[in-house]
């Protein structure tokens, strides 16, 4: 849903890409996602890094959080965000050490300032990571979780 919303908009995006407007709006992305939740297809998060885009630059990791706040405007709920960028994309691609906090399973962990369920947007707000179990304490700064929202990026 990024690329639609964040490069389909840009008037050299759309001349590069031969967009002609039919069906490749993010409204129309948006309305076939809630659709398919709506139907019950798993979906999961995607992300759209394009950091090496002349057209647009996101930085990496950032886009994921977009995502989140996406698939919440398309209908789901804070909660099925989560899970569609956790536990359903590790169930789905057979990675069963992955995508739930329990004894045994991988670390790789974001521990939040505030809780994501009241507002998804709050995923930003990290307070510190953890990746394989390891704390990596320099990658949890204002510069993540002060990022802008995605509808304030340059386009």
């Amino acid at each position: 849903m990024n690329i639609f919303k964040l490069l389909l908009p840009d008037p050299i995006a759309r001349n590069l890409t031969g967009y002609t407007g039919a069906n490749s709006t993010y409204d129309h992305v948006r309305s076939n996602v809630r659709a398919m939740h709506e139907a019950g297809l798993p979906l999961i998060a995607g992300t759209e890094a394009f950091d090496q885009n002349p057209l647009l630059i996101v930085p990496m990791g950032i886009t994921l959080h977009f995502e989140l706040e996406n698939l919440v405007d398309a209908g789901f709920t804070p909660a099925e965000a989560l899970r569609a960028a956790t536990i359903l994309p590790s169930l789905l691609h057979g990675l069963n050490d992955r995508g739930v906090i329990e004894p045994g399973k991988r670390a790789d962990l974001l521990l939040l300032n505030q809780n994501p369920l009241v507002n998804i947007s709050n995923s930003r707000d990290i307070a510190k990571i953890w990746v394989g179990g390891i704390e990596y304490p320099d990658v949890a700064s204002p510069r993540v979780r002060y990022a802008p929202a995605h509808n304030d990026l340059p386009t």
